[in-house]
This record gives C-alpha cells, sequence and structure tokens, in this order.
C-alpha cells in the first residue's frame, strides 16, 4: 500500500518539463548503474498502476549516497523539496542533473 505522504518531490528537466510527485508514491529507488539513480513511483490514478521513473545522474561512486539521501527524505521531508532542478541548478547532494522523466500516465 501506499504510505502516507511525508512531502512532495519537486524534478524539472526544462522550462517545460517538471514532475512533483507524493512521497508516498515512491516505490523504489536504486542505484542504477555508475553515476545513475532512478526513483520509481505509483501513479495511484493511473489503470493498474502505471510505474512512472524520475532518471537522475549522481557523482561516479555517490550513487549509494544518493539513494539514501532520498529514502530520507521522503520519510522525514515536508512540503515541497527539490530533489533535482535543471533549470535552476538545485540539486540533493551528489545528484548532478535529471535525466528523463517518465510520467507514469
Amino acid at each position: 500500500g501506499i504510505i502516507k505522504m511525508a512531502c512532495m518531490l519537486f524534478f524539472q528537466t526544462a522550462d517545460d518539463d517538471c514532475m512533483c510527485i507524493p512521497s508516498g508514491q515512491v516505490t523504489s529507488i536504486e542505484n542504477d548503474g555508475d553515476g545513475s539513480v532512478h526513483v520509481s513511483f505509483l501513479n495511484a490514478g493511473a489503470a493498474g498502476g502505471v510505474i512512472g521513473v524520475a532518471e537522475l545522474t549522481a557523482t561516479d561512486g555517490k550513487e549509494d549516497d544518493v539513494v539514501k539521501r532520498i529514502a530520507k527524505i521522503c520519510l522525514t521531508g515536508r512540503g515541497v523539496v527539490t530533489i533535482a532542478d535543471d533549470v535552476k541548478n538545485i540539486y540533493v547532494e551528489d545528484v548532478t542533473a535529471v535525466g528523463t522523466i517518465t510520467p507514469g500516465s
């Protein structure tokens, strides 16, 4: 089941490409290879619970740290928390960019 929402996670890759998801809809945060972390989430409104993904690039060797930081934000964060914003250059520590955002719809 979906846990109680602690905060909203914000991702932006371009002026017209951003997403804000409830932390309670995050299904996994994965170290997906050198320099890559994927945040997967459930779109509760989609038929069959479609999974969306925000692909992040991370400092090589720090992917596990990024996974833990985002997990902690999901559990303890409040309000809207920017995970990665390529437009304003705001990132969680050791996140360097947003790769692609694949919405779950």
